[in-house]
């Protein structure tokens, strides 16, 4: 019977079943023994065409929906290619194609955990949700850091669009940082921060990007006694 639950509750239930094997229809992939200590960051909910992940100095392999990616998990996608990770506190990620990102989290006071992105080629979309006190939601890339404060829009090429909500961009070292808003397009070039509003073609553009986080993501996984269930996140 299928059941809908909020992302919390899908988050650590999967969790809980990682040592098992993870299905899709029909297949049932073995389970990495190496990653049952790491710390989960994020869940697959999309991964379309060519969308690999590796650990370490592991190998390049395609991800699978539902698959935990634990903290400096590296991501990748091919031409036409995309995926869309969820994060415990619900907020979400889409990667585009072209692009490569490395997910971290670090645990911060109390069940506080502090997010990371770091974007090393392409964009990213993004749909942060408000974050607990003491907790902090990052996109880094050589040239920029973004700090998320529940918001929407996209993150790449030293630049940070906002649909919704605000954010702040900087420099990597933390300086020069400058609120961007809604339908305000920051970007970072010859070590200064500038902020102006969003051509309409800027906007576009982002909508794109963002354009199906807010699907319903149903994961199909095997629990402990061999039986497939389902979830559903929204």
């Amino acid at each position: 019977m299928m059941k809908k639950v909020n992302m919390k509750i899908a988050f650590l239930s999967i969790a809980l079943y990682l040592t098992a094997s993870w299905v899709q229809a029909s297949e049932k992939p073995k389970p990495d023994a190496s990653k049952t200590d790491a710390q989960g960051v994020a869940i697959v909910v999309k991964a379309i065409k060519v969308v690999e992940a590796k650990e370490k100095q592991s190998n390049w392999r395609s991800v699978q929906r539902g698959q935990q990616l634990n903290s400096g998990t590296q991501v990748r996608t091919g031409a036409q290619s995309f995926s869309i990770l969820k994060f415990a506190d619900n907020s979400v990620v889409r990667i585009s194609e072209n692009s490569e990102i490395v997910v971290r989290g670090d645990k911060a006071a109390g069940n506080a955990m502090n997010k990371t992105v770091e974007l090393n080629l392409g964009k990213v979309g993004f749909n942060i949700k408000k974050q607990g006190q003491g907790e902090v939601f990052r996109f880094s890339s050589p040239t920029a850091v973004a700090s998320i404060k529940g918001t929407t829009g996209y993150f790449g090429n030293g630049s940070l669009l906002i649909l919704s909500g605000l954010a702040s961009l900087s420099l990597p070292d933390g300086s020069l940082a400058r609120d961007v808003g809604e339908g305000q397009i920051g970007i970072v070039a010859n070590g200064q921060v500038e902020v102006r509003p969003a051509t309409q073609e800027e906007l576009d553009e982002a909508r794109r990007i963002v354009g199906e986080i807010n699907e319903r993501i149903t994961i199909k996984f095997r629990d402990k006694n061999g039986n497939i269930r389902e979830i559903e996140i929204r």
